[in-house]
């Protein structure tokens, strides 16, 4: 994922690392790309409630078609062993989406 943002950086198009980014070593890495490409990094850190979470980690992986093999179980796991992210912007996901504009980060 970073060699391929590291060249698409570098030829001037924007990307968006999309993950799961619960390891500070990972974001530190992506802090780094953007310092050695010169580019402006954003951190968004989505939120919603567990039963939220869980409720659409189900829909998902009924319908198959997600490439993410997570469950409710991972979930679990991946957040109680998540690094402090105390420097992202938090986006409450927890309701419908909604089209806003300007978006909350512009």
């Amino acid at each position: 994922m970073f060699r391929q943002a590291a060249r698409a950086l570098a030829g001037g198009r924007s990307v968006i690392l999309d993950a799961s980014w619960t390891s500070g070593a990972r974001r530190q890495e992506a802090l780094g790309l953007a310092a050695a490409t010169q580019s402006r990094l954003l951190q968004w850190r989505c939120v919603a409630t567990r039963a939220t979470a869980e409720a659409r980690l189900a829909r998902r992986l009924a319908r198959g078609e997600d490439a993410s093999d997570a469950d409710a179980t991972i979930a679990r796991a991946m957040a109680q062993a998540a690094d402090a992210w105390p420097e992202a912007t938090v986006v409450d996901t927890e309701g419908p989406r909604r089209r806003r504009w300007p978006p909350p980060w512009a």
